[in-house]
């Protein structure tokens, strides 16, 4: 503490909060509750989505922790994905991108009735 000749860099770090939009069809549900997303469909086609800056060649780690009351949560980080989605638990994505730019992170039901929360996500 009070150091003045820091020489270094400090990189990726951040919490992902705020920012994110909803993409509902059907009348459909994503919500920000208590500052955790909250996903619930009967089965539609419906996500959450975030834009952070991507920068060519960096790795990306997208975290979090789900609490699936029905069904599963499929996250992206990018164009990569958890194949089979996540049911209560945690998960963990990693990216590296390949252009710099925009890099989407969505939060998107993984198959049929879904009702999850996603809490504690970073990037």
């Amino acid at each position: 503490m009070g150091e003045t000749n820091f020489a270094g860099s400090v990189d990726n770090v951040s919490v992902v909060e705020g920012a994110w939009v909803p993409d509902n069809t059907g009348g459909q549900t994503c919500t920000i509750q208590n500052g955790s997303v909250h996903i619930v469909s009967d089965g539609t086609w419906v996500r959450m989505l975030h834009t952070i800056k991507g920068i060519k060649g960096h790795t990306y780690k997208l975290t979090g922790d789900v609490i699936a009351t029905t069904g599963k949560l499929s996250p992206y980080l990018g164009l990569t994905t958890i194949p089979s989605g996540v049911g209560s638990g945690s998960f963990e994505i990693t990216h590296t991108a390949t252009s710099t730019g925009d890099l989407v992170i969505a939060l998107k039901r993984y198959t049929g009735a879904t009702d999850v929360l996603v809490d504690n996500i970073s990037v």
